[in-house]
């Protein structure tokens, strides 16, 4: 592969793109710029299955259709989660939203809507693909999921429903079942932080469900030469973890404010994220540090809820899939990075995935398995001084089409706010180990690069196209 290099100094580009209109196809010889009509075809479809048996790694299931239900607000999703928390022990959240549909791994969420399961006359029997988040050990009898067949193979797999739930559905993961009974909740902790204090050469260890090493809550904290091992214990759902923090190495919430230096954080186990800042309020500092993860939905640094959380000289590397090393979820907030490398591993794990507004400086940035960065919505990415490196090897479903280095989209999750998705470089490098280099589809986007020098997989600079997925 021969790999072609530019030198940007000034570009503003703003596009918009969106699943009910596509452009033909043209190219601009002057920037490499290329539109696409939207209308691609798929080798597969998307179907709903109720599980009816699961022996070893094999499942049976019903296929089906999803119906609406008209007396959930017309499938509408409901605003985002309020900041402020109780102050109880278990640090559960009352009346967070419901009806959320999950990204893949390549950020695309299923079009489904809230409402109930109608069986049909058709049985599937399948196993679940190696590189799927959700595996045959995640699923009981009963449980409604959406997948993609190919070959008997279930690809883009997602929980629709626990099982129990009698048909009833409302997105990833139904909170209300019997098998999650922390349902919108920050989980519990080994060790919680509720007073003033400075703590200095501790070791903090978890190997609990749904449990943090450590969490400071709502105290002023300084941590420093101190080690956090979130050894072992499942989530019980990825959402929880995804945006409230259940799970997490250490877990700053409740307006907490935490001063962290020379320390270091791992964890290996599922939503096993290593440093997260949840509400709004809530602030931590941490430099120095060296934070690794193992497993998927476990993104080095977590910002959500409003939070902010500012990174200075710090060594992050995650290893599983949707596991991002500076990362963002429902709420976002503010995430500042001066300094430092971070890598990601795992396919759907950019460098920086944003539903926040997140600033790097200084740094160097590297996705082994993904896009570069991937912006989400109204929010944005702002980079200076830094180098950054994305080698999207193949879709979560293993496919090698639509490979892109920077993406900027608009989701049908709710997780991110619908606008202009904004990203900025100045006085960096970005390489594209393969596909292009800018892919926006199904939002408004802005661009802005200065003295930015690229280096190009392919002679696609910017691809603006509908996506209907």
């Amino acid at each position: 592969m021969k790999l072609r290099k530019i030198l940007v100094m000034f570009l503003s580009i703003s596009v918009i793109a969106t699943g009910a209109i596509g452009c033909s196809n043209k190219n601009t010889t002057k920037n490499d710029i290329t539109s696409e009509n939207s209308s691609e075809s798929k080798d597969d479809e998307e179907i709903v299955v109720k599980i009816t048996n699961i022996d070893d790694d094999k499942i049976t299931a019903v296929v089906g259709t999803l119906n609406e239900n008209k007396s959930d607000k017309n499938g509408e999703i409901p605003e985002k989660p309020d900041s402020n928390a109780p102050d109880n022990a278990n640090g559960e959240k009352p009346d967070l939203p419901d009806g959320e549909k999950p990204e893949d791994a390549d950020g695309n969420a299923p079009d489904i809507k809230p409402g109930s399961f109608e069986e049909s006359d058709e049985e599937v029997t399948f196993t679940i693909d190696d590189n799927e988040d959700v595996a045959a050990a995640d699923l009981e009898e009963g449980m409604i999921i959406s997948l993609t067949l190919k070959e008997n193979v279930a690809y883009d797999v997602t929980i629709v429903s626990k099982a129990g739930m009698k048909g009833e559905f409302s997105g990833k993961h139904d909170d209300s079942s019997s098998t999650n009974n922390s349902s919108k909740s920050n989980g519990s902790a080994a060790t919680t932080i509720t007073s003033d204090t400075t703590l200095s050469s501790e070791t903090y260890t978890s190997d609990g469900d749904d449990e943090n090493a450590l969490r400071v809550d709502g105290a002023d904290v300084t941590i420093e030469n101190s080690t956090i091992n979130k050894e072992s214990g499942s989530s019980s759902n990825t959402e929880n973890g995804d945006f409230y923090g259940a799970n997490a190495g250490l877990l700053a919430c409740n307006g907490a404010n935490v001063d962290i230096k020379d320390i270091t954080v791992t964890t290996n186990t599922v939503n096993g994220n290593g440093i997260f800042s949840y509400g709004e309020g809530t602030i931590v500092n941490v430099s120095d540090s060296k934070i690794v993860t193992s497993s998927n939905n476990s993104g080095g640094l977590m910002v959500t809820g409003g939070a902010t959380l500012n990174a200075s000289n710090l060594d992050v590397e995650t290893a599983g899939n949707s596991s991002a090393a500076i990362r963002s979820d429902r709420g976002g907030g503010n995430l500042n990075v001066s300094g430092g490398k971070y890598v990601s591993n795992g396919l759907g794990s950019p460098a920086i995935y944003s539903t926040a507004n997140i600033v790097v400086d200084s740094a160097e940035l590297i996705s082994n398995n993904s896009e570069a960065v991937v912006v989400e919505g109204k929010n944005s990415v702002t980079i200076t001084n830094s180098s950054l490196t994305g080698n999207m090897t193949k879709t979560h479903n293993g496919k090698t089409d639509n490979l892109k280095c920077i993406m900027l989209y608009q989701s049908m999750s709710g997780d991110a706010d619908e606008g202009q998705a904004e990203f900025s470089a100045k006085d960096s490098s970005i390489t594209s180990l393969t596909g292009d280099m800018f892919y926006v589809t199904n939002t408004s986007a802005k661009i802005e690069l200065e003295n930015v020098g690229f280096t190009l997989a392919t002679d696609v600079f910017l691809r603006a196209e509908g996506n209907s997925s």
